[in-house]
């Protein structure tokens, strides 16, 4: 089964490839452009020669002379020949660029459904993440228990035995007092609440639970018995 990341490695070549190909595109347009600006450049040659043989007829014309104006009509026909060949080919580039324009339109717009599909793609992965992260986060506060209930099972030993600073008991406290940050999301609706209503809990029992470290106290105790050391704990 394909991965999210699997999916977003492709989608993102498929965005790469996309967008390579329209780069190709604008560059085959800027080419084209240069192509219909030849014919322009040519027409302004044209007239320029024009120009000439019409100062060369003038000159001729005052002196009384006939004009040679062979290299001046050796150069338009040279240009005329070039002039309808840019022509032609400024006409097949401004067809061209339109085609161009149109595929770079439609590639734009698979490559947008392709960056709405990616993005959809890592927000859920994203969020599984995330998920799985709380998930493990919970299982960790849940865990605390157990430490915190052996703590506090001991402060019941030790002050049987005159010490009552009570360090895991506070701890214990100050834990219910603050609290422990979890999201609405995983809290655990109480069963059986007598209100109309709905209360919420943590989704673990030890920090509610007034009897938490006492079976830790009496393993403990058993222990010790065990060793020889009899107490009476309250």
């Amino acid at each position: 089964m394909k991965t999210a990341l699997q999916t977003i490695t492709e989608l993102s070549a498929i965005l790469t490839a996309g967008q390579s190909k329209i780069d190709q595109h604008r560059a085959d347009i800027l080419r084209a452009t240069a192509a219909t600006l030849v014919a322009g450049k040519i027409t302004g040659e044209l007239a320029v020669i024009s120009r000439k043989r019409a100062e060369l007829k003038a000159v001729a014309f005052v002196a009384k002379a006939v004009a040679d104006t062979t290299d001046l009509d050796k150069q338009e026909k040279t240009l005329e020949r070039a002039s309808r060949q840019a022509v032609e080919d400024g006409t097949a580039a401004e067809i061209a660029i339109g085609m161009l324009e149109e595929q770079i339109n439609t590639t734009q717009a698979e490559l947008n459904e392709v960056v709405g599909l990616r993005q959809q793609t890592a927000v859920a992965w994203l969020l599984d993440r995330r998920e799985q992260a709380i998930k493990r986060y919970i299982a960790v506060l849940a865990e605390i228990g157990q430490p915190v209930g052996e703590a506090k099972g001991i402060d019941t030993l030790l002050s049987a035995l005159g010490i009552h600073d009570g360090v895991g008991h506070w701890i214990w406290k100050q834990l219910r007092h603050d609290g422990l940050p979890v999201p609405f999301g995983n809290m655990v609706e109480r069963s059986n609440h007598p209100g109309t209503s709905p209360v919420y809990d943590l989704p673990f029992t030890w920090l509610r639970d007034n009897e938490l470290g006492a079976t830790e106290a009496t393993e403990m105790l058993e222990t010790l018995r065990g060793a020889g050391l009899e107490l009476a704990i309250e």
